[in-house]
């Protein structure tokens, strides 16, 4: 995360901002402010733990890890996960993947397929898949890296 607030980014869209909402927030106005010492130190002691443990092995439990802990904050009452609509596959999509070092040496084992994507895109695919919607176009990341003429974002082989 503060590598993308150096590079400029305003602000952060993360799975489990419930359950570090203060911590982002003074990791992004240290960055902002010059204070690269404390952000980089908040970001290896206190961020970096906390994404390891809630996208530590099996990843697919990680919806579970951070609805427990909302739950456990006082911020939802119920943890129930539905079950996969179809059987999961060892894929992973991440946006920034520099937050997380476990999840880069199993792409770099080609234990899991890996992915990345624009965070942008991602986040409104979920909204259309969440109000039920087809699917989205978006001219987003043609002619790079991303483009599914080109390397459709893998980033291992076992993507391809």
């Amino acid at each position: 995360m503060y590598e993308s607030f150096v590079l400029g980014a305003g602000g952060a869209l993360f799975r489990y901002a419930g359950l570090a909402a203060d911590l982002t927030v003074q990791i992004f106005e240290a960055a902002r402010d010059g204070r690269h010492a404390r952000a980089q130190r908040l970001n290896r002691e206190r961020m970096q733990p906390l994404a390891e443990v809630l996208f530590g092995a099996p990843v697919r439990n990680s919806r579970a890890r951070i609805k427990e802990g909302l739950r456990l904050l006082g911020v939802i009452d119920e943890v129930a996960v539905p079950p996969a609509a179809r059987p999961c596959r060892r894929g992973v999509v991440g946006a920034h993947w520099a937050w997380s070092p476990r999840l880069q040496e199993m792409a770099r084992q080609e234990l899991i397929e890996a992915y990345c994507l624009p965070q942008g895109v991602v986040s409104h695919l979920s909204r259309v898949i969440a109000g039920g919607g087809p699917g989205l176009v978006s001219h987003i990341g043609l002619g790079t890296f991303v483009d599914p003429r080109l390397d459709g974002g893998r980033l291992n082989r076992s993507s391809s």
